[in-house]
This record gives C-alpha cells, structure tokens and sequence, in this order.
C-alpha cells in the first residue's frame, strides 16, 4: 500500500449537507481536476499508513510518493482503516490535520482527511460523531460471509443509504463464495448514482471486466 493502487471518479453536483461530505465540496468549487486529470494523474483518496493501521510506510513517504508526478495541484487522500475503539478517532484527525499543515507548508500538498470505515452485518463499525470531522469516509468491507447475489445487492443498499458514505471501497472484492456476475450491478450502480456515492476503481484489484463495462 505504498502509493496506493486506486482512483475515484468525482460524484455529480452535490445537494445534501452532511458535514462529512467536505470532498464533494472540494470538487464542485473547482479546486481540483475533472474525472479523466484524475484518472491519469494518481489522486488517489484509499491509502492506508504505517502509523494509523495496516500501511507498509509512514504517512510523510506514502503522500509524498504518491504526488511525485503530479503537476499542480498536488493532492492525495489517506483513508486508514478505522480504529477499533472510538476515542481514537478524534486523535486520528488531529494527527492527519497535523500533516496537512506539515505538507502544504513545506511541500505544497493537499492532504485529505479521510477513512476506511469497516461495515458488518450490524452496520458501520462506528457511529460516532467525531467521524463528521473527516473530509470523506469510505465503505469497506473484509470479512463479512455473504453467500448470495440478493445478500450483496441488499448490503450495497444499506451502504448507499447511510450518512456517512461517500465512497464505496472496492465493490466487487472480499464477497466470499458469491458469483459476482449474478450480483444485479446496474441496479447497484444506478442506487450509487442516485445517492451521489462515488465507487472506487481499485488498479490493485480491478473490476472484472463485465462490471466495469456496466459501471461506466
């Protein structure tokens, strides 16, 4: 997870207004690059860092790594996984905040605050308020035992329908014995366009090709 090996394109103008949708904000002002600058350029938004959860480096290196090519602006994401119990969250965003200032005063990088929030069949692991401090929050999953197409489509609804989703983490990845062909994907893409909720495109583990062909 050196670099990070994914890219997001940016979701439609946004309407609503939760506080954790600060990414939305970054895009339809303009600051950053349109879908195809992005895709060629390695603004990534999932990486994860030695000092926050399961990163090979530390989040100084991963950052800097990432934004050597880019021409201005130079930006990136860190999205570590979240932590196991909630009072860290806060100490995670000041220490990400931290960086920020770090890197756009000596480097002229953007840092976005954000994070992997894992989902279980309860729902997100945390709830807590503190995760509205964050630019944007990812869905993750990585050990749920889903076993059929209508378990994935209706865990995908259930993510979509949450607050605190703005990206939906590798979307065809750790769903354990299901045939991800039988997964109903244009209903699940088209409930993600309705919602404004950007899906990932992971270079590490791609879409199988008929899914991608679906997503775009």
């Amino acid at each position: 997870k050196y670099g990070g090996q994914s890219t997001c394109i940016p979701k439609p103008v946004y309407t609503r207004d939760y506080p954790v949708r600060k990414l939305r904000e970054r895009y339809t002002e303009g600051t950053f690059m349109n879908p195809i600058d992005i895709l060629s350029r390695n603004h990534d938004i999932h990486m994860h860092s030695r000092e926050f959860s399961d990163g090979s480096h530390p989040v100084l290196d991963v950052v800097r790594h990432t934004t050597r090519w880019q021409d201005s602006p130079r930006w990136v994401g860190l999205s570590d996984h979240n932590p196991q119990v909630d009072e860290q969250i806060q100490l995670y965003i000041r220490e990400l905040r931290n960086f920020q200032q770090e890197l756009l005063s000596r480097d002229g990088i953007t840092l976005l605050t954000g994070m992997e929030l894992d989902w279980t069949p309860a729902g997100p692991a945390s709830a807590d308020p503190a995760l509205a401090g964050l630019e944007y929050i990812l869905a993750g999953y990585h050990s749920m035992k889903l076993s059929t197409a209508s378990q994935v489509e209706l865990y995908f609804e259930r993510v979509a329908l949450h607050e605190y989703t703005d990206v939906v983490a590798h979307p065809d990845r750790f769903l354990g014995s299901v045939n991800t062909l039988l997964v109903k994907w244009e209903d699940v893409f088209n409930t993600f366009k309705s919602r404004e909720i950007m899906c990932e495109y992971n270079l590490t583990t791609p879409l199988r090709p008929e899914i991608l062909a679906i997503a775009m």
